[in-house]
């Protein structure tokens, strides 16, 4: 019964796991993104007011650079575990756009540009 469980589970999780990942663009080593001048608004001023110098968070950026989601945790005694990274991903691709985590807390992970 155990080993039939752990079949099941491993099968659940690999589901789960497929899924999760159709959503998420890959930035290429090196390569500068573009965020539309309306995210990176979003971006100052709504996420970072937010999650402020404490909280945990996630700020995501499609790939186009148009659509944009973030998710933190608003208590500063949190304990997450990588929720917030997905969370972002899934509000940016509401529209079926493939997005990536632009901002880890407060440090931006990539060089962008604004697009014109």
């Amino acid at each position: 019964m155990s080993g039939l469980r752990a079949l099941a589970l491993l099968a659940a999780g690999l589901f789960l796991g497929s899924c999760a990942t159709e959503n998420i663009y890959h930035v290429p080593p090196g390569e500068k993104v573009p965020i539309s001048a309306a995210a990176l608004d979003f971006f100052k001023t709504k996420y970072l007011p937010g999650i402020g110098s404490i909280h945990s968070g996630a700020f995501a950026l499609s790939e186009t650079g148009y659509s944009a989601g973030y998710s933190y945790c608003p208590d500063s005694h949190c304990i997450e575990h990588g929720g917030t990274g997905q969370r972002a991903i899934d509000q940016c691709a509401h529209d079926g756009e493939k997005c990536f985590i632009f901002a880890i807390g407060t440090e931006v992970k990539y060089d962008y540009y604004v697009l014109p």
